[in-house]
């Protein structure tokens, strides 16, 4: 038996959508609500820029101008950004300039889940 719920969406709030159902599993688990808007905003950006090559993706995502973009989506200032970008390499959900793959969440693919008995 399968549940399909329906969620209306935009390309900017799905990842931060996924996010909140993703909080209640490691490592999201540890995430403070501001970092996950940060890696919300991260994810969209990596999706916007997703026809550029990933190298050069990192740089652009991590550029004075698109975390300028950022903060001002989300209404902070830079040193708040920049200690959520901090917490967020310490949790290894960023590495260097890139979100780290076994975490990526693309938009437009189904999120699947599958809760095995122990």
């Amino acid at each position: 038996m399968s549940l399909n719920i329906k969620i209306h969406t935009t390309e900017r709030q799905y990842f931060r959508q996924v996010l909140n159902i993703l909080r209640g599993f490691d490592p999201f688990s540890s995430c403070q609500p501001r970092e996950l808007d940060v890696l919300g905003e991260l994810y969209y950006w990596n999706y916007y820029y997703k026809d550029i090559p990933e190298d050069s993706r990192g740089k652009l995502i991590f550029d004075y101008d698109t975390k300028r973009s950022i903060a001002d989506y989300l209404n902070i200032d830079s040193a708040v950004l920049d200690n959520s970008l901090s917490a967020l390499r310490r949790k290894n959900l960023i590495v260097g300039r890139k979100i780290h793959k076994t975490f990526n969440i693309e938009f437009g693919k189904s999120l699947v889940f599958e809760f095995i008995k122990e």
